[in-house]
């Protein structure tokens, strides 16, 4: 929105004190403009102060004349595009605000009035709802000057569909920009907006994108969002899964059409029960199921037949199971399975589509459900794997993209010469895809006894030990630097807009006069991003904590305790709960902030970049590393005592910075949560079963109910009867992480 500034601020306030509580009492002899409502929650001096600095500053008297001052903000207010809005100040005193849209067409100017009921005003803040409607022609025909109709098919529908017309503000994205206003703020959408039109404007803070449309729904509740009631009869967390169970052996398999009907599909149309199609309308319509995708499904269904007696749950996924790992169809020359991050599975047309590589990124796939179906299968498929991820044996030269149909090598029984800490060349030797690699190796050798799957396991953990920074513990993301060898110049898109930066690390690096290569060799072996974070901190201790319980190798021990004091002492914030990020491994801030050293801007877009952004924006955590935190704590020995609590230290505060309360000043002990909290986390509800399952504590165990309980509350839809990840979606995926927390919940609650 284009505005003057003093418009801008008297406009700003006059709705940041609309929109909130009215009920204090005005100070004796003080007058406010009509329409002007006090917040509840100020003091009689803090109006008394309030009132005469408006009046100094801005020239509003106690007697100010409530037409002029609407008169003046509607001056200014100018709207985006060819529509001017008025606010009858007048009627906020009756709950409701009169809106008048102008909208300038060839014909003249149609002058359209609608009223917004109190409950919705601040939607108008994030939605231009005549911009919205005069892109859309079937939405104006439909729905004419109801306005209340546009913001519910906004909501419901539009955010789906990519409708991005008219869509001023995400407060989601603006609330994670920003850490002062997330401590402030948290997800209270009211407060955030609050924010963003008394401080945010005039600050010329970046508003947020339309990411992060599709969760809104999620964070808030409905009523809160369209003052409209939802349906959350009780239900039990058991019937909801085996009503969640039904669903999928009802509508995701055996569609008509599908060339595999022993397969599930991937989700389904809420009304039709149809499958979801991609590409609809074209010649080239799908149906399609990502085998890696539904691992969570298959275990809830396993467990489910564990608790009922029922087998047929499980029955059908071992089914699933047997078809990936024995139908030729299925799979690549090699026995590797078309899924993946690039990959899947097309079941109208039994076609592997759009897979140019295959790939998988801590996947954690479940091992001991696949053997337990085709032992001969898994040694087949993880020997494909390694086939086609490592280009070169006597290296381990690694590439995250696998390929297809790659010629089989001498692979277990190749020879390796050279045992560097580095590879160059072209490929991304992400630890990600690593981690998931050494995991079904190490889980071949613990099935088999073969040592060739441990040896090969050992080396490739070799490779990311000598990535670690021996001082801080922080695990580089990958142990191969790349050779510039497409258009794109160097891969690490990242890392090469420090380039030319004025700034020197703790090493005595100056990256104003960094070369590329020198870059290269620094940034990829030694920069750490938030995806990093997740990966090294998150998903790693919860593949080698078990390995180290069942092997009782020291190298996963150090590995995970030392990279985990690493994240403490250098990486995580609990002040702001972010990470520090970007950050070298030697702990080195890329981005200390103002005061401590540049701010540094991407120059122009790259990965996971935005032209213009600040990387002190992309300064967020990963829910995950709480649980990994709480593992980790659980596996020291009592010589490690002191760095055990270092860690447990930030893992309370992580739980206190959520809303989980203090979860004690040692595991189990002097806890006192917050039986109260509204979270829905499905990572932090995992964290909390693991306090539990360590301790026994009551607290704990309550705390793990309650999370249940809200995500039940939030994404279950009693109607359909299956979990979904957005209850306003129009369609509901089978593999739902909300499901499956849920089902672990009920298997705590009967262990």
């Amino acid at each position: 929105m284009k505005q003057g500034r003093r418009g801008k601020n008297i406009w700003a306030l006059l709705v940041v004190l609309a929109m909130v509580l009215s009920g204090c009492q005005v100070p004796e002899g003080v007058e406010l403009p009509t329409g002007v409502s006090i917040p509840s929650d100020l003091t009689q001096e803090e109006i008394a102060e309030l009132l005469p600095s408006l009046q100094e500053e801005w020239g509003i008297s106690a007697e100010a004349d409530a037409t002029k001052d609407s008169e003046d903000a509607v001056s200014d207010e100018q709207i985006l595009g060819d529509t001017t809005k008025v606010e009858d100040a007048t009627n906020v005193e009756k709950g409701n605000v009169t809106e008048t849209t102008k909208e300038n067409h060839e014909g003249g100017t149609t002058e359209n009035e609608v009223v917004l009921s109190s409950g919705r005003d601040w939607v108008k803040y994030v939605l231009d709802v005549a911009d919205y409607r005069k892109y859309h022609a079937d939405l104006n025909a439909a729905f004419g000057d109801n306005w209340d109709a546009y913001v519910d098919h906004w909501l419901t529908t539009g955010v789906y569909e990519g409708r991005t017309q008219g869509v001023l503000f995400d407060p989601f994205a603006y609330v994670e920009a920003y850490p002062d206003v997330k401590a402030e703020c948290g997800d209270d959408v009211m407060k955030i907006i609050e924010h963003y039109l008394a401080f945010g404007k005039s600050e010329n803070r970046p508003i947020g994108t339309t990411q992060g449309y599709e969760d809104m729904a999620d964070k808030i509740s409905r009523e809160e969002i369209v003052g409209k009631p939802i349906n959350r009869e009780p239900s039990s967390r058991l019937d909801a899964l085996i009503s969640h169970a039904e669903k999928q052996l009802l509508y995701g398999r055996n569609v008509e059409g599908s060339m595999y009907p022993m397969l599930f599909i991937d989700g389904f149309d809420v009304v039709t029960k149809e499958p979801v199609i991609w590409e609809k309308g074209t010649s080239n319509e799908k149906y399609l199921t990502n085998f890696y995708n539904q691992s969570s499904m298959y275990l809830m269904m396993e467990g489910l037949s564990a608790i009922t007696g029922d087998d047929k749950y499980k029955e059908a996924v071992y089914q699933q199971v047997d078809a990936r790992f024995n139908m030729e169809t299925l799979s690549d020359s090699n026995g590797l399975i078309y899924s993946g991050a690039h990959s899947v599975q097309d079941v109208k047309h039994g076609e592997h589509s759009t897979g140019l590589y295959h790939e998988t990124k801590d996947y954690q796939l479940p091992w001991e459900l696949y053997y337990k179906v085709d032992p001969e299968g898994v040694e087949r498929y993880v020997t494909a794997f390694w086939n086609a991820h490592i280009y070169d044996w006597s290296d381990l030269s690694l590439n995250r993209h696998g390929q297809w149909n790659k010629l089989m090598s001498e692979t277990w029984e190749s020879e390796y010469t050279n045992p560097s800490s580095f590879t160059e060349g072209v490929e991304a030797s992400f630890g990600n895809t690593a981690n998931d690699m050494m995991e079904m190796a190490y889980f071949l050798y613990l099935k088999t006894g073969n040592e060739k799957y441990r040896i090969w396991a050992d080396r490739l953990l070799d490779k990311f030990i000598g990535v670690t920074d021996p001082t801080t513990g922080l695990i580089g993301p990958q142990y191969g630097i790349m050779v510039s060898t497409d258009e794109f110049g160097y891969h690490d898109r990242f890392l090469s807009n420090f380039v030319g930066a004025d700034f020197v690390d703790i090493n005595g690096v100056d990256y104003k006069t960094l070369t590329d290569a020198d870059s290269q060799r620094v940034g990829e072996t030694q920069r750490l991003s938030r995806d990093t974070i997740k990966s090294t901190a998150g998903y790693k201790p919860q593949i080698f904590i078990p390995l180290y319980e069942q092997t009782g190798n020291e190298k996963f021990y150090d590995h995970i305790k030392n990279n985990m004091l690493g994240v403490v002492r250098y990486v995580y914030d609990p002040t702001n709960h972010t990470f520090k990020t970007p950050i070298s491994t030697n702990g080195t801030d890329f981005n200390p902030g103002e005061g401590n050293g540049p701010i540094l801007v991407a120059p122009r877009p790259g990965y996971y970049l935005t032209e213009g952004k600040s990387f002190q924006e992309y300064e967020t955590t990963h829910e995950l590393v709480l649980k990994s935190m709480i593992d980790t704590v659980h596996m020291m020995k009592a010589e490690d005592a002191g760095e055990a609590a270092e860690i447990w230290e930030a893992a309370r505060a992580w739980a206190r910075n959520v809303d989980l309360g203090d979860i004690g000043t040692a595991m189990g002990e002097n806890v006192n949560v917050n039986l109260n909290t509204g979270s829905v986390n499905t990572f932090n509800t995992l964290a909390v079963i693991s306090l539990y399952k360590y301790t026994g504590h009551p607290q704990y165990y309550d705390l793990a109910l309650k999370m249940a309980d809200n995500i039940m509350e939030t994404f279950y839809d009693e109607e359909l009867g299956m979990f979904k990840t957005n209850k306003n979606a129009p369609y509901v995926s089978f593999q739902s992480e909300q499901m499956y927390v849920v089902f672990c919940v009920e298997a705590m609650t009967r262990a």
